[in-house]
Parts: C-alpha cells; sequence; structure tokens
C-alpha cells in the first residue's frame, strides 16, 4: 500500500522490537494504544480513549481494522470521527467454538462490528457465507479474490528448495513424516493429535512432529497436551522462527482443527509441496480441493483422519502428486503479489464509492 501511494499507519495495542522493525522494513508509521487482552471495564475505557485520540490526529480516509478488540474500539472511534472507509477484516468466527451464553455474546460482538463499519472483508468464502447465515446485509459484505489477509511469500515458502529432495525422500529407513503446526488446545485439535498418535506409535515408518506452543482449554487439555508430547512416535517442537524447514521436512499435513478463518498453515504447508488432511470446516474448506491438493474429512470423523493418513502413507506417488497440486493453487490463488494486487483495487473502489 505504500507502494500505491498510501501513508500507511499500523495502531496496535502493544508493540515490540519485532513489531518495530517490521514497520520500519513496511514503511509504516507505529503508534500504540495500550490495550489489555481480558476485558476490563477501566482497562477497555483507557484503551478506547487512547484509540480516539490516535485516530483524532491521524484522520484516516480508510481504516482497516482486524482482531476483535481492537477491530471494536478502533471502529466505534472512526465512526464517531466519520472517518469515510471503515473496512472489518473478519479472520475467524470465534462464536464457532462457543457455547450458550459465551457464544451468543460473540455473535453480538461481530453484529456490533459489522454495524460499525462501511464494509467487512472475509478472510475466506466460508466465513463470508456464515456471516450471511447470522443476517450480515450481503451488500456490505465482500471477499478479496479467494480470500486472505496477506497471501504467502512464495520466496520463504516453496517447492522449490534445493535441500527439500533430501529431506523428503520415501523409504523403509525413512519414515513418513506426518505436521502439525499450529496452537496446541482443543479447538485445534490435541483430542486427534492424542489418538493418532496412539495409533502410529507402533508404526516405525510414521513421524508426527508436532510445531506450536500449548495453550490448554482447561486442566483436562493440559494434561493430554502433556501426554501428546511425550508420546514414543512424536517429535515436539514448541517453537519455530522459520517453520519452513518443518513444512520442507514433512510429507503431509494433519490439520484437525474445528474452526479456522482461512487455514494459514495448510496455504503455507501447500506452497511447500505438502497436501494436508483435516476437518471439513469453516477455513480449511477454502484452501484444499478434496482428493486432489489433500483429503477433507467430515468433522469429528476421527477414523476417517486416520484412514486418509494411511492412504497417504502407503502410496508415496499419490502424496507427491497432491502435494504438486497444491504447490499450483497456492501459487494461483494466494500468492503474496496477487493478494496485494487485489486488496490495492479493492481499497481503490472503496475510496471512490465513498468519495462519489
Amino acid at each position: 500500500m505504500a507502494g500505491q501511494g498510501y501513508a500507511v499507519h499500523l495502531l496496535c495495542g502493544s508493540t515490540s522490537a519485532e513489531l518495530e522493525a517490521l514497520c520500519h522494513r513496511e514503511h509504516a508509521t507505529l503508534h500504540v494504544a495500550e490495550t489489555a487482552r481480558e476485558p476490563s471495564v477501566r482497562s477497555d475505557l483507557r484503551s478506547f480513549l487512547g484509540v480516539l485520540r490516535s485516530m483524532r490526529s491521524l484522520r484516516p480516509h480508510v481504516l482497516v481494522a482486524g482482531t476483535p478488540k481492537m477491530s471494536l474500539l478502533s471502529l466505534v472511534a472512526a465512526r464517531m470521527l466519520r472517518v469515510p472507509v471503515r473496512i472489518y477484516l473478519c479472520h475467524g468466527l470465534r462464536f464457532e467454538g462457543a457455547n450458550g451464553l459465551a457464544r451468543r455474546t460473540l455473535q453480538l460482538l461481530e453484529r456490533v462490528l459489522i454495524t460499525c463499519a462501511t464494509d467487512v472483508v472475509a478472510v475466506s468464502a466460508t466465513v463470508r457465507d456464515a456471516l450471511i447465515t447470522m443476517g450480515a446485509s450481503t451488500a456490505r459484505l465482500h471477499l478479496v479474490g479467494h480470500g486472505s489477509a496477506n497471501g504467502v511469500d512464495h520466496h520463504r515458502f516453496t517447492s522449490e528448495v534445493p535441500d527439500k529432495v533430501a529431506t523428503r525422500q520415501f523409504s523403509d529407513e525413512t519414515p513418513f513424516v506426518l505436521l502439525f503446526v499450529g496452537r496446541l488446545t482443543r479447538d485445534k485439535g490435541t483430542l486427534e493429535l492424542e489418538a493418532i498418535a496412539r495409533h502410529f506409535s507402533s508404526n516405525p515408518n510414521v513421524l508426527l512432529k508436532i510445531v506450536g506452543t500449548p495453550e490448554a482449554a482447561d486442566q483436562e487439555d493440559q494434561r493430554r497436551i502433556e501426554r501428546l508430547t511425550t508420546m514414543a512416535g512424536v517429535d515436539y517442537i514448541p517453537h519455530v522462527v522459520d517453520v519452513e524447514r518443518a513444512y520442507g521436512a514433512a510429507d503431509l499435513l494433519v490439520l484437525p482443527t474445528r474452526r479456522e478463518g482461512l487455514s494459514t498453515v495448510v496455504i503455507e504447508a501447500g506452497a511447500c509441496g505438502v497436501p494436508t488432511v483435516a476437518y471439513a470446516v469453516t477455513g480449511t474448506i477454502d484452501c484444499i480441493q478434496d482428493g486432489v491438493t489433500g483429503t477433507l474429512v467430515p468433522p469429528g470423523d476421527l477414523g476417517g483422519l486416520i484412514r486418509a493418513i494411511e492412504t497417504f502413507a502407503d502410496d508415496p506417488e499419490r502424496t507427491k502428486g497432491a502435494g504438486r497440486a497444491a504447490a499450483r493453487l497456492v501459487r494461483a490463488r494466494f500468492d503474496q503479489p496477487v493478494v496485494w494486487q487485489l486488496w490495492a483495487e479493492f481499497l481503490a473502489a472503496r475510496r471512490e464509492s465513498w468519495a462519489t
């Protein structure tokens, strides 16, 4: 956007050296309005006043707001200040993983965000469809291209890494590497991962590699994560900076998540030539072609997940072919220059429509 002539400002609830370096590299000016993650009337009011002050000093023509709390604070402030273009970028639907009062509260939050925005951009087609089902007006709902907020850097995530052949060989001596990347929590499928690990624990030809930080939903989930990460046949890495190396050493990605916005790990893995087995849920359906770039299994069908993994593990040529198809799909739909250009055209169209 800076290259398109925009003066880009980034307003966040906290800062870090990494974020400051990012802004410097991407020609954006950083602003911070301290915001606590957990709800609190007093601290949230202070945060809102900080956002309002920043917004008043900037007087932006276009606001793109993401994440629930900062979206709420910034969209309300922007509406009060009559910012012409107020875009709510919906990265996913948190209410899909909730029940009862929590679900109704999160749905109410989505409605407030939609009301405060002039336009709503869903990060995937299935998120857009869910918002329509919830009652959102189709006139203000948009999907930029096939979705995605930023696309995938094909220079970093690629199936053409020089040492890729060495790290992805099928033979009796080299195990089939099944990879999970993501937060370790119940919504992401810790129950299924434990069952998968147990199923393949006696098979020396299958290695389950897990990359992710534990975020247990409760004590039971905590105990499950502890069992999972110490099981035989599991290679656990809490955190990596160069996650592309994990994809490069993998044969298949497994993602038993219950909900996504648009699955970043699926498109990153696909860019690296790695197919995916996942539940057919919001955010995975949009980036997996069932039977072509991977396999989609009905939500909750653990047996189906295991059978799909076994099918790939038993057929190296099919796995390689699905990986090549995944790389082509990601390059065509989610390559960063493609996504950036579509966003530039979308923002230009929104500015023009509100100017007239």
